[in-house]
């Protein structure tokens, strides 16, 4: 089935990525395959050029027009997705080829992914 697929696909990523690799507790795989960087464009850059359709997906609130009045607030935990948050493809028809594919490419990028505690 597509969820033994998607299963088995996290299953490479978290092998090779390990704590580089947003988890979810107790052992459930989440919907995104996320990897956290400071040089996000760079590495959007190198995994383009791969042909790997990775991209960031979402803004702080405060950066959005009718919030602009939180701009002055700091969101820690929302400001670092917005800066780091690199999701990687994640869709149902990828299969573990794939994940070791962009494994690879994560790897030969020279992009520092950070540890997630």
């Amino acid at each position: 089935t597509r969820m033994v697929r998607k299963r088995a696909t996290y299953e490479v990523l978290q092998r090779r990525l390990g704590r580089k690799l947003f988890q979810l507790p107790e052992d459930q795989v989440p919907l995104h395959y996320i990897v956290f960087t400071r040089e996000r464009e760079r590495l959007l850059k190198f995994l383009q050029e791969q042909g790997i359709q990775a991209v960031w997906q979402y803004r702080t609130l405060s950066e959005h027009p009718p919030y602009a009045g939180l701009r002055d607030a700091e969101f820690l935990e929302a400001d670092h997705w917005t800066r780091h948050a690199v999701y990687l493809p994640f869709g149902l028809s990828l299969e573990p080829r794939d994940a070791e594919r962009m494994a690879d490419a994560l790897a030969e990028s020279g992009v520092e992914l950070l540890d997630i505690s």
